[in-house]
């Protein structure tokens, strides 16, 4: 049975090398935990939930002071570096629409986890996709032709979890986990998916581009 497994889980692993998500959904599953969900006491939820979202907008304030901070600093040191000029087919004018082939393609391929904020569940889009489809295309491309990402798309239902497993249950010991809606995430992956393919069409990143 071992050797069974271990088999299956490598001809795995050769086969989605290049799938980094079913790598981690694989990984996952393999060392299951418990729930890092963690709430700390409190007598109301409402307060604990406005307590929370302070303190978790406070982070982002934080980080976005220190960023101005490093911004500053870069455009002291590289304000002698020789500017760089661009031929106009690597100038990104505009988004490309979307067909309804290419949002069949995105949804096919993505995470089809739910939001509390989505008015029906991901499953149920997938179920009716043939009535849908038209729509969800219009709703991306509308997006991306006026430039608009609606607020309601921006909304997230966020939930505090533990930075590590064993740690007390305090603030400074939690970490924003922000789940969006649905078709907010189908409109950042096309997003993504153009601008990647326009860069790398272009030789556009840096030598030394990371990851993140």
């Amino acid at each position: 049975m071992n050797q069974a497994r271990q088999n299956f889980y490598r001809q795995f692993i050769s086969e989605n090398s290049q799938d980094q998500r079913k790598l981690f959904r694989a990984t996952k599953g393999l060392f299951r935990h418990d729930s890092d969900l963690a709430f700390p006491h409190y007598n109301d939820s409402n307060a604990l939930s406005n307590d929370l979202g302070q303190f978790f907008a406070q982070k982002i304030i934080n980080i976005c002071s220190e960023l101005d901070t490093a911004s500053t600093y870069e455009q002291a040191v590289f304000s002698d570096m020789p500017s760089v000029s661009l031929n106009s087919d690597q100038i990104y004018q505009e988004f490309s629409p979307m067909s309804d082939e290419d949002t069949e393609r995105l949804i096919t391929s993505s995470n089809k986890k739910s939001c509390s904020l989505d008015p029906i569940p991901t499953k149920l889009v997938v179920e009716c996709l043939d009535v849908l489809l038209p729509v969800i295309t219009k709703m991306i491309n509308l997006s991306l032709e006026s430039g608009i990402f609606p607020c309601v798309w921006k909304e997230a239902d966020v939930q505090p979890r533990l930075k590590k497993q064993g740690l007390e249950v305090i603030f400074e010991n939690l970490r924003p986990i922000s789940n969006l809606p649905y078709v907010s995430k189908l409109v950042e992956r096309t997003v993504y998916n153009q601008s990647h393919n326009h860069l790398s069409v272009h030789h556009l990143y840096p030598g030394n581009q990371s990851a993140y």
